[in-house]
């Protein structure tokens, strides 16, 4: 499944995994507070917290949840690090807005060498790559 960044920022707050299990995933597989909590084996308290967005998922709960309902790990910790970077930018917003921005004067360049037919067999991607650096520096000189 292919990823989707959002482009401009939010106006409102990114949704908090709890939320998503609360609404859908518990529901559809007809699990109880209780039966989750003991199934995890987390305190029932936490779980409630963590339904209400106020506790945060991290790692070893989301793949103890990933485990027991089949919804993504990664999906759940990517939506508690947008939920707390999003509630984080807006509480040190002035503090952020303070913080003079610098630019590197040599961006760093990441070259991806892929051997081509041209280079036959006996070349080596090792060769592309001195090519490839040659002629950054190349261009670094102009």
């Amino acid at each position: 499944m292919a990823e989707y960044f959002v482009k401009r920022p939010l106006k409102r707050s990114p949704v908090h995994p709890g939320e998503l299990l609360r609404s859908d995933v518990l529901p559809a597989l007809d699990l109880s507070v209780s039966d989750l909590s003991e199934k995890l084996k987390i305190s029932r308290q936490h779980v409630h917290r963590i339904l209400a967005g106020n506790q945060g998922i991290n790692a070893v709960v989301a793949l103890k949840i990933s485990k027991l309902t089949g919804v993504s790990s990664k999906l759940l910790l990517s939506m508690q690090q947008n939920f707390d970077l999003w509630h984080a930018e807006k509480s040190i917003a002035d503090e952020l807005n303070q913080i003079e921005t610098y630019q590197l004067k040599d961006p760093l360049v990441e070259y991806v060498v892929k051997p081509t037919r041209k280079q036959g067999k006996g070349s080596s991607a090792k060769s592309a790559l001195k090519k490839a650096t040659t002629v950054k520096n190349r261009k670094k000189g102009q």
